[in-house]
């Protein structure tokens, strides 16, 4: 596309993206201002749970219990005001352009299991998974367990690395 950088890292991108942001929230403070209103609004009108234990998502609306929420020091209940759920599904989605359905999918594709290894994935757990992608193309490629991952990483996604890693271990074991 004409007129728009190429990054060399997702993380370059990213970094863009969040100083275009602020620059347009510093020259727009009207129109942030307005912004921040109407989510004020959208959220004063979710329904309010009778039960203290329980609070609504902003993001899919749900109330769910207070253990479903991120801390935060920035809210009167001390959690914050999405899920962790939606929080995820945000986080792919900026990260990795994927959608909660085509995570969804991607996850259904491979049975819950590690592209390699064929280990159970686990949802909602730190090392649970990790979404393995090209870090130059920013490409998906699969959903992979944490050693996994790790391992491709260290043999820098080079796939004659890990043939020779491969190799190497056969030849010794």
């Amino acid at each position: 596309m004409a007129g728009r950088p190429k990054y060399l890292t997702e993380d370059e991108r990213r970094a863009a993206q969040r100083e275009a942001s602020a620059r347009w929230a510093a020259n727009n403070p009207d129109r942030r201002r307005q912004s921040l209103q109407a989510y004020r609004s959208r959220i004063s009108k979710l329904p309010k749970p009778a039960d203290d234990t329980l609070k609504v998502c902003a993001s899919c609306e749900a109330a769910k219990p207070l253990s479903e929420f991120y801390k935060s020091r920035n809210t009167l209940d001390g959690r914050g005001g999405t899920c962790r759920s939606c929080v995820s599904d945000q986080a792919r989605a900026a990260k990795f352009g994927l959608s909660p359905a085509q995570f969804r999918a991607m996850w259904d594709d491979q049975a819950g299991e590690c592209a390699i290894c064929d280990d159970a994935l686990v949802l909602g757990s730190k090392h649970g998974y990790a979404v393995d992608h090209d870090h130059t193309t920013g490409k998906v490629r699969g959903l992979l367990c944490h050693r996994c991952n790790f391992a491709v990483g260290h043999l820098r996604d080079n796939p004659l690395l890990c043939e020779s890693a491969a190799s190497y271990l056969r030849e010794r074991a």
